[in-house]
């Protein structure tokens, strides 16, 4: 069974779930934040034009620990982000350094996959660089998988446990047709 059908019927099952139990029923528990955003890029000095990207992002509630969160674009599809460390900000207009990393993630019971990310040393994080890894990793937050992650700038690793998929999350699928 390819990715992509496994995704779709993934994304079924999840478009089929009924309301989860909450503790408190009059407040429901939230998990992810959806939200569309705007960047405009300035090449300035390059001869390559400025340019907009626009898309959503989706954004755990709790990032005072190790989480994911997602991109998707028009211009490169979903991407996995990575946040090994409480979320740093880069100061607005500050040049960041990017770094090509080989890395190995395995997600529960699955074979290791092996593959290129982007580590911005300003902020922290990882980014994928191609959409079928990030695509395993929504998967593992659909079903609920734990992610064993190596950092390819050091000799540790970490373990992501994603929260349970919720209404922001079904609203970054259907804005992002996934």
């Amino acid at each position: 069974m390819t990715l992509n059908i496994r995704f779709a019927i993934i994304s079924t099952a999840l478009a089929a779930l009924s309301a989860p139990a909450y503790a408190d029923a009059t407040e429901p528990k939230v998990n992810w934040e959806a939200s569309p955003y705007s960047v405009d890029v300035d090449r300035r000095g390059s001869e390559v034009e400025d340019y907009t990207i626009t898309g959503w992002m989706l954004t755990p509630t709790d990032q005072t620990k190790p989480h994911i969160r997602f991109s998707c674009t028009d211009r490169a599809g979903l991407v996995a982000i990575i946040s090994p460390t409480p979320e740093l900000e880069a100061e607005q207009g500050t040049r960041v350094s990017t770094r090509r990393a080989k890395t190995n993630f395995k997600i529960e019971g699955r074979k290791r996959v092996s593959s290129m990310w982007v580590h911005v040393r300003e902020t922290g994080i990882l980014q994928s660089r191609q959409n079928e890894d990030a695509k395993k990793i929504f998967n593992a937050v659909i079903t609920q998988s734990s992610i064993d992650f190596k950092l390819p700038m050091s000799k540790g690793s970490i373990t992501l446990q994603p929260p349970k998929a919720d209404g922001a999350f079904k609203t970054f699928m259907q804005e992002c047709s996934l």
